[in-house]
Order: structure tokens, then C-alpha cells, then sequence
């Protein structure tokens, strides 16, 4: 059962990064541990990338 769960928390894992590299491909060189407390709120505040253009940099 373990087994099971951390090959399926693998794959979602895996479906995250890829959609990162696709939406924001910088992401990654930004924040180096994407659990992080920053990476976290910066993906719910602003899950797409017209709202972190919208945002602009004085915001961030």
C-alpha cells in the first residue's frame, strides 16, 4: 500500500513540474524549493501568468 501512494505521489509530482515549465518556465530558477512558503503563495495568489503581469514588479 506505502508503495502504491508514494508511486502515485511521484507522478503528481512529476504533473506539477511539468506544468510549472510550461506556464513558467522561470519558476524553478526563482524559487529553488517549490513547497516553500513563498512558492506557495505566490502559486495561490496568482496561479497564471497574466496575473503575475497584472501584479507588476513593485507588487511582488
Amino acid at each position: 500500500m506505502r508503495s502504491k501512494v508514494m508511486l502515485n505521489l511521484g507522478q503528481v509530482d512529476r504533473r506539477i513540474q511539468n506544468w510549472l515549465d510550461r506556464v513558467f518556465p522561470e519558476y524553478t530558477e526563482v524559487f529553488k524549493n517549490l513547497e516553500g512558503r513563498a512558492s506557495l503563495i505566490t502559486l495561490r495568489k496568482s496561479p497564471l501568468l497574466q496575473d503575475l503581469v497584472s501584479l507588476g514588479a513593485a507588487r511582488l
